[in-house]
């Protein structure tokens, strides 16, 4: 598989790097082709704009998507709060993207979600079983 990898954190030495380096490894390693994206050495404006992503009709009627080939959509990530505040305030993060964001892209587009919670209280050993349980995942593609 042709994987699209979009990296997006400002601080290069973040355990985010190390999240990146797994996955690229991973699925490397479970014979996909990657292309890394890394949106900000890229100066990437954070906008999704118009025939970028979704086509407004001229008259009335739904947007169209213009990601139609994109059949796997994932997101793996960090997170300061604790998994169950997460849910109580209903995963605005997750719900963008994996719903939001879903919708622009082939109709059988899957989906993939992963996060470390509590980030701001991790140790070594959490970020070593998170990366783990990544590349894990991964190899399962």
């Amino acid at each position: 598989m042709r994987i699209l990898l979009v990296y997006c954190h400002p601080v290069p030495e973040s355990f985010c790097a190390s999240i990146r380096d797994t996955a690229v490894q991973a699925l490397t390693k479970a014979g996909h082709e990657v292309d890394l994206l890394d949106l900000y050495a890229e100066g990437f404006d954070r906008v999704w704009t118009p025939e970028l992503t979704f086509r407004i009709p001229d008259g009335p009627g739904p947007i169209e998507p213009l990601m139609t080939h994109i059949n796997l959509l994932g997101v793996i990530t960090t997170c300061g709060a604790p998994r169950w505040w997460s849910y109580v305030v209903a995963h605005p993060g997750k719900r963008t993207i994996l719903r939001g964001m879903r919708a622009l892209c082939g109709k059988s587009c899957r989906r993939l979600f992963m996060a470390h919670y509590l980030m701001d209280k991790s140790t070594p050993e959490t970020r070593a079983k998170y990366l783990a349980a990544v590349e894990k995942r991964l190899a399962r593609l």
